[in-house]
């Protein structure tokens, strides 16, 4: 995360009204081009993402008079008596997310994941007490919509994989989730970036 741009970027806004934002390629791993943007007085600046609960990050932000929303699942979904914990849920929607827009693997996205528990109770979690507004995104059929595309990413996974286990973990316990289409997102969702 490059706090030194993003605040440079927040200053010339506040001073300017305008600024150059890089675009981020996840399939590449580069800024593919940057994009001026301006606002004015009536408009707001949003930064999306749980790294805005980085210290350097939040000190930006409060720096300017923002505000923070935490948006993430906090709360569990029961499916014919088997719970299913938060973490668990964002670790689907990471996978699904990953395959379908950001050209990884289950492997690779497996792979993260421990680092990315990690990070989150050290430099993220700890941080929520500062959150203006904390939003529950759980939706109760969320795992029902993940479900088919888990199980035809989690199916990529090599037998010789490290993952190859955790994969059938993660198939076995989505195994009597019934599937639904995800036509069940309005396309203008916050979910879509999922699905």
């Amino acid at each position: 995360l490059d706090t030194e741009l993003l605040a440079g970027f927040v200053d010339e806004i506040f001073s300017n009204g305008k600024a150059k934002k890089p675009i981020f390629d996840f399939v590449s791993g580069t800024r593919s081009r940057w994009e001026e943007i301006e606002c004015d007085e009536d408009d707001v600046l949003l930064f999306e993402g749980i790294q805005v609960l980085y210290p350097a990050v939040l000190s930006v932000i409060e720096s300017h008079g923002g505000k923070v929303l935490a948006v993430r699942p906090e709360s569990g979904i029961e499916i014919d008596g088997k719970r299913f914990e938060p973490d668990f849920i964002r670790l689907c929607r990471r996978l699904v997310r990953d395959a379908n827009f950001r050209g990884a693997s289950p492997d690779f996205t497996l792979a993260l994941w421990g680092s990315v528990r990690r990070n989150e109770e050290t430099n993220i979690f700890p941080y929520m007490d500062r959150c203006d507004v904390r939003i529950d995104t759980t939706l109760s059929y969320e795992l029902n919509v993940l479900a088919p595309y888990l199980r035809r990413i989690m199916a990529g996974v090599e037998w010789g994989s490290k993952y190859h286990k955790e994969s059938l973990e993660i198939l076995g316990l989505l195994e009597d989730v019934v599937g639904i289409e995800s036509f069940v997102i309005s396309d203008d969702s916050l979910y879509r970036e999922f699905v």
